[in-house]
């Protein structure tokens, strides 16, 4: 089912498990979504189209997601699943303990110039793609492991500080000036 309304606030209603990635249409308006503890299952990228969100808020009773300065986490926080496109911080600092940053997770992000990405040692499909004011990376893991075109279009992208990831720079940052 696809939320198809106009409301800038959405509350997932108690009761529903599960929101699939084609759960919202990419012109939705919508600025913050409150997901219930009864969602258990959130698909990679389903709030990524979404260019006017700036927060996702999950209840604290959740046994599966946390929300941290609103951005949607699992619970245990080794998985970030998404950075809210609309988030005006400039940059992101990985939580201890981050593992893996989901497809889309920060997709056409506008604000973020600065990422931090500890010790993270996954980066999913489109993560950073379309993150045109992007300018620093930082990732301190020995092995990174890099789905395709997450770096796309990060034209400004040109401070890495990420030995796995300048190992194959000509394949992971090919539109960057690193």
């Amino acid at each position: 089912m696809e939320y198809l309304g106009n409301e800038r606030d959405v509350h997932i209603p108690e009761g529903v498990t599960a929101i699939d990635s084609e759960a919202f249409a990419s012109e939705a308006k919508v600025v913050n979504v409150y997901i219930p503890a009864s969602v258990t299952d959130i698909e990679e990228a389903t709030f990524a189209d979404l260019p006017y969100l700036a927060a996702i808020h999950v209840d604290e009773e959740s046994p599966a997601y946390r929300s941290v300065n609103g951005a949607l986490y699992t619970k245990d926080m080794s998985v970030l699943l998404q950075y809210p496109v609309a988030n005006r911080n400039t940059s992101y600092n990985a939580p201890e303990g981050l593992l893996r940053v989901g497809m889309g997770a920060f997709y056409y992000c506008r604000e973020v110039h600065y990422v931090n990405l500890g010790g993270v040692t996954e980066i999913g499909a489109s993560a950073f793609l379309g993150c045109m004011h992007l300018f620093s990376l930082t990732a301190t893991a020995a092995t990174i492991d890099v789905g395709e075109d997450a770096f796309g279009e990060c034209f400004k992208l040109e401070r890495v500080e990420a030995p796995a990831l300048l190992s194959k720079k000509d394949i992971v940052f090919p539109d960057s000036r690193v």
